[in-house]
């Protein structure tokens, strides 16, 4: 590419490529449009594969990954499920209140590095720390301060304005420790960074005067354009990808399915796509099937077979976390980049509500009888949807990475 860059952004991101989850796509799309956006990233990050080089550095990009030993943290995350119990107990109330510590996690290591290389890197730059891990935002914090760079906090996930369910030691730590910490670190940043305007305004309402962006987090357009056009599965398709947690209500959905399947005698099948659950969750499940219907739970599997998988349905299912808002499922985008119409249930009337209504892609439902109106309709085949291909594209990783670098342009 070879352009004249002048502006330099230091990135600090724990997860990145070759890391294929959710929190490494946010870091990959900036270093992959940022270049040709006339920004040079230069990331620090952990070496996540022994086949990746320590350093790599071209005309476009710079990357430093950290090949060192576990820390603490993260002997702790990988033996979670398999240490003893007294020891796991232990280890889990360790977390809650050491996470952010340069010493019980990878930030000593992170600060070292990234002080390094910005003290040799000439040009204008600027330090963004992209959390989860939260303590990444102690490492952009401390270079601040000793080396006056400008800096941004950019949230994944908000921190202690959660409204998600918390365990009480959680909660504890919580308001003993990272509350003072996020709020000392905001106040130093030149901006920060969210996935939602919900988002925003709670972190913004932290510290009066602080300024908040939302930066969605966007599909890859590359990974859409490059699926053949995938057939539709003969018999009506439901597909949920993903996790499911406590406080998202998906159990009403697969009984209105399965009720009105059978009152209409219309066959249809539901995919859990690499989603976890219990023994006690399946058995639940296997009581809503019927002649009619039919429920799969997949293992996880390669981003590319499932998106197949996940295509050949007609439709994508999302059921948002009951009285909360701003909480916008990476699925969405994905949903979105593939022009899939999606069953929402409860609706949101937040992100995923105006996303979905924008792109032309969503069927919202706010009670059991909305819902059993929807599927009548799907069933029977009364509902049409027209994706906006103009809306959509605003979600791509790249038009959200323009923002940021136009925001970033602006600001120093």
């Amino acid at each position: 590419m070879n352009t004249d860059y002048r502006i330099k952004v230091v990135i600090l991101a724990y997860d990145f490529q070759p890391k294929a989850n959710t929190a490494a796509q946010r870091p990959n799309a900036w270093f992959n449009y940022m270049p040709e956006m006339g920004i040079y990233p230069i990331v620090i990050t952990k070496r996540w594969s022994s086949d990746d080089q320590s350093h790599e550095k071209t005309d476009d990009y710079e990357i430093h990954r950290l090949d060192s030993k576990y820390t603490l943290q993260e002997k702790y995350w990988i033996a979670k499920t398999g240490i003893a119990k007294v020891k796991r107990k232990i280890s889990t109330i360790a977390n809650y209140f050491l996470h952010t510590s340069p010493t019980f996690g990878p930030y000593g290591e992170f600060y070292d590095k990234a002080l390094n290389v910005l003290k040799s890197t000439e040009g204008k730059k600027i330090i963004i720390a992209t959390g989860m891990p939260f303590g990444m935002f102690g490492v952009g914090y401390r270079l601040n301060k000793e080396l006056g760079i400008p800096w941004v906090m950019d949230y994944r996930d908000d921190w202690t304005t959660s409204e998600l369910p918390r365990r009480k030691l959680k909660k504890l730590s919580d308001i003993l420790i990272d509350k003072h910490l996020e709020k000392k670190w905001l106040r130093t940043v030149l901006f920060f960074t969210s996935v939602s305007d919900h988002y925003v305004n709670k972190i913004g309402a932290l510290v009066k005067g602080s300024v908040g962006y939302t930066i969605e987090n966007g599909y890859f357009e590359e990974e859409h354009s490059e699926i053949v056009k995938v057939a539709k599965q003969e018999i009506l398709s439901f597909v949920y990808v993903g996790s499911l947690y406590r406080s998202q209500n998906i159990d009403e959905i697969i009984d209105c399915i399965s009720s009105v399947s059978l009152e209409q005698k219309v066959s249809c099948k539901f995919y859990f796509l690499g989603t976890p659950l219990t023994e006690a969750q399946k058995n639940r499940l296997k009581l809503a099937e019927h002649k009619y219907f039919q429920i799969i739970v997949t293992e996880r599997m390669p981003k590319q077979k499932a998106l197949e998988l996940q295509l050949s349905c007609q439709y994508a299912v999302m059921a948002p976390h009951k009285g909360l808002k701003g909480v916008p499922s990476s699925k969405l985008y994905e949903f979105i980049g593939a022009r899939q119409p999606v069953l929402v249930h409860p609706d949101d009337r937040d992100i995923i509500h105006h996303n979905l209504s924008s792109a032309g892609l969503g069927i919202f439902s706010d009670d059991k009888s909305s819902l059993q109106k929807n599927l009548a309709n799907i069933l029977n085949q009364n509902m049409e949807l027209r994706s906006n291909d103009e809306q959509c594209e605003v979600f791509t990783r790249r038009n959200q990475t323009k923002r940021l670098v136009d925001i970033i342009k602006q600001s120093i």
